[in-house]
């Protein structure tokens, strides 16, 4: 649900490959960095999967209240996602709808 005065950003192809390829190749750093991180967006806009509240992994396109339920009840009963990969394990996201999300989200 989008209320006033908040801005949605809508990536095109390309923009999300380039978060694509930058997310991948920060993975190792944000590794690193995230114990020093409180919030769950980057810089770059990304959520991250990890420490994202219920509204915030909301905000993602596709996701409503109840996968953002199912994201942070998994990553409570397994861990931490390891990859944005990992994220397929949740009930109600496979490849389709992980490739939307792909561009948008991080470790």
């Amino acid at each position: 649900m989008v209320t006033d005065g908040e801005q949605i950003f809508v990536a095109s192809q390309a923009e999300q490959a380039e978060s694509l390829e930058a997310a991948h190749g920060a993975d190792e750093r944000s590794n690193a960095n995230q114990s020093a991180s409180s919030g769950a967006t980057t810089g770059a806009g990304l959520v991250n999967i990890n420490t994202a509240s219920l509204a915030e992994l909301e905000s993602l396109p596709g996701v409503g209240e109840i996968t953002a339920q199912r994201i942070i009840s998994d990553r409570q009963a397994n861990g931490s996602f390891k990859t944005i990969e990992d994220l397929k394990r949740v009930s109600g996201i496979g490849d389709k709808k992980f490739e939307s999300l792909s561009g948008l989200i991080c470790v």
